[in-house]
């Protein structure tokens, strides 16, 4: 990688590592009569587990923040406060075994 692809995911990975502690901060924050205790504990725990994936392709670097299922699952849920929601909403779902994109070549003959 190029060093400003370098810098790019190292500044992702700042990002990711204080939304990390922003959402488990949150999570815990959630009284028990909406969030049993067990059930918040696992869900801080995975949201420090959040991962960031990096893919290259030609000058083209993309950054991915990867959450585990249960996580993604339960703040993509209703029973997710409606902040924690807005901000998961902000991304979209991206399933590991379909492309993102397709791309096809043309030839213009003018």
């Amino acid at each position: 990688m190029t060093s400003e692809a370098d810098n790019l995911v190292a500044m992702a990975q700042k990002q990711l590592d204080e939304h990390k502690e922003w959402l488990a901060g949150q999570i815990v924050e959630i009284p028990p009569d909406i969030l049993k205790v067990g059930q918040m504990l696992l869900l801080a725990q995975q949201a420090r587990q959040i991962t960031l994936r990096v893919a290259q392709a030609a000058k083209v670097v993309s950054v991915v923040w990867e959450y585990p299922d249960e996580l993604a699952a339960w703040l993509q849920s209703d029973l997710a406060p409606r902040h924690l929601r807005d901000d998961f909403a902000g991304g979209h779902v991206v399933d590991p075994n379909k492309p993102l994109t397709s791309v096809r070549r043309v030839h213009d003959e003018t």
